[in-house]
């Protein structure tokens, strides 16, 4: 294959900002006045949890519309796949999801329930009681993941800024004899969050701002900065993307269409269609020895051990 070389432009592309803070703090009344920044064409507001946002239309310059959907997970992933399709015009149509702690909860919460769906089944098939909040399976951990990565890659793809919320609360390490060493603001959402965003705005309290941070060449940080009078629009600015902005690209890691016999196994299904526990080990014994990731194995176990608990009920 021959290399393929680029130029890199040195232009930003527009940003997934994220707003943190108690309730309160102003992290919702933050995206109405961003909605009338001069530098976008307006904002589809997609609320999930939230109070609606409808009394923000009377901050001054606010310009937004409310993206209604039914409030389920999946009502949610079509909602921001819709907003994303409608592309941009001359100016850049901003993109807010308020907010990421309710959402999160909501995969939590649902994935939870799958977990005691399945201990409730196997409980039954035994002639039991089931032990109810049952433990979340690997296989279950990593469905949720999957399942806030999807919502996280369709924002990425909105060519806009994007600015989703989400609460924090304080959270503080101590030492052995009980010392605080280190008090930080926590974000209450998925732990990649902050990782997946361009800029971190912590929002302690009304009319407070700190830039936590920033990926920026032209204007990098060193430390946390308090921004008195903060706004979006001057975040954009100092970012340079008045001046123009390049999309919003990711090189991704693709799986290889050539893949080894091993990597093209799927192990879980594999497992799943186990009928005794004596093939079950011997599979995950295998996914051992050819060094399948410790995520798959376990799950292959948590599976194993439905299947133990399965035969001692019939046998």
């Amino acid at each position: 294959m021959a290399l393929n070389l680029t130029k890199p432009t040195g232009r930003p592309s527009w940003p997934v900002v994220l707003l943190d803070g108690g309730p309160g703090a102003g992290k919702s009344y933050a995206i109405a006045v961003a909605s009338g920044s001069e530098l976008v064409d307006g904002c589809i507001w997609v609320n999930f949890g939230e109070k609606r946002p409808d009394e923000y239309a009377e901050v001054p310059g606010a310009n937004f519309a409310i993206a209604e959907h039914d409030g389920t997970y999946e009502g949610l992933l079509e909602t921001l796949t819709e907003a994303v399709a409608l592309g941009q015009g001359e100016k850049p149509r901003l993109l807010a999801l308020d907010s990421a702690t309710k959402l999160w909860e909501s995969i939590n919460v649902a994935t939870q329930a799958k977990a005691d769906a399945q201990a409730t089944a196997r409980a039954d098939a035994r002639g039991r009681v089931p032990v109810l909040p049952a433990e979340v399976t690997p296989e279950l951990h990593v469905e949720a993941r999957e399942r806030w990565q999807r919502i996280v890659d369709t924002l990425q793809a909105h060519q806009g800024p994007v600015i989703v919320t989400a609460r924090a609360e304080d959270a503080s390490i101590v030492d052995d004899s009980g010392t605080i060493i280190v008090q930080k603001s926590r974000v209450l959402a998925q732990k990649s969050l902050g990782f997946e965003a361009g800029a971190i705005i912590d929002m302690p309290e009304r009319g407070r701002a700190i830039l936590r941070k920033i990926v920026s060449a032209r204007k990098p940080m060193d430390a946390a900065e308090e921004w008195p009078d903060f706004t979006v629009d001057a975040l954009w600015r100092r970012l340079g993307l008045h001046e123009g902005a390049d999309a919003r690209t990711y090189d991704r890691a693709v799986q290889s269409p050539q893949l080894s016999p091993t990597q093209a196994r799927n192990w879980i299904a594999e497992v799943k269609a186990c009928t005794d526990v004596a093939s079950a080990d011997r599979l995950i014994a295998e996914a051992e020895s050819v060094r399948r990731p410790a995520e798959t194995v376990a799950a292959m176990r948590g599976i194993r051990d439905g299947i133990a608990e399965l035969a001692d009920a019939l046998g």
